[in-house]
């Protein structure tokens, strides 16, 4: 009793804001400004150690990269992996109380753990239905008269200058921007790919 609700809910971490130039896209996560801090000799950078995986042929995913220039130009790095016999399910309290933290909101497991490598290592990542895809994916231009509804359920005309993730059934996502709802984890979820993708900074903009 008369105790500060904030300790009680373990919710008093201290709140750092920090303002981010364009030419340090390495401190966008929270990794990239402990590695600057740590080399200014504020404290020890920890190693990042990451198990070595032994990939089979079916965690390879079916990718397909772009035949045009312009394509490739404004993605060029797409890569893919799937995990399956996953349980898509809400997130633990550690994990929902640092997305809400920075201002997030937990939607289910699989989801909230790329937004927490996004903000924890400054890699974006985008997980699919492995269910809900159709043959090879791959980023390319839209083509003209192309649409498709987004997480937002808003649907969106694009033109064909914009960078799209699709399928051999059409258009799952506006590349770095935001994936589509057809494509999107549930709680019936059982397999899954795993986007990992470079799209061109000024494209995206």
């Amino acid at each position: 009793l008369g105790a500060p609700i904030d300790d009680i809910y373990s919710k008093n971490d201290p709140m750092i804001e920090i303002a981010i130039t364009p030419n340090r896209p390495d401190c966008l996560g929270v990794y990239g400004i402990a590695r600057d801090l740590a080399a200014a000799g504020l404290g020890t950078l920890k190693p990042l150690t990451v198990p070595a995986i032994n990939e089979t042929t079916s965690d390879k995913a079916n990718i397909v990269a772009p035949t045009d220039q312009a394509g490739l130009a404004a993605c060029p790095v797409f890569a893919g992996r799937i995990v399956k016999n996953v349980k898509n399910t809400e997130s633990p309290d550690w994990l929902k109380n640092r997305l809400t933290a920075i201002g997030l909101r937990p939607i289910s497991a699989l989801v909230d753990i790329t937004n927490y490598i996004s903000y924890s290592h400054g890699r974006p990542l985008h997980v699919y239905d492995l269910a809900k895809v159709t043959g090879a994916i791959g980023a390319r231009l839209a083509k003209a008269g192309e649409s498709f509804t987004a997480l937002d359920e808003e649907t969106y005309e694009l033109s064909e200058t914009d960078c799209v993730i699709a399928d051999e059934a059409g258009v799952l996502g506006l590349g770095g921007i935001m994936g589509g709802l057809e494509s999107g984890c549930t709680e019936a979820t059982t397999d899954v790919l795993i986007e990992s993708a470079w799209f061109n900074p000024i494209s995206i903009a």
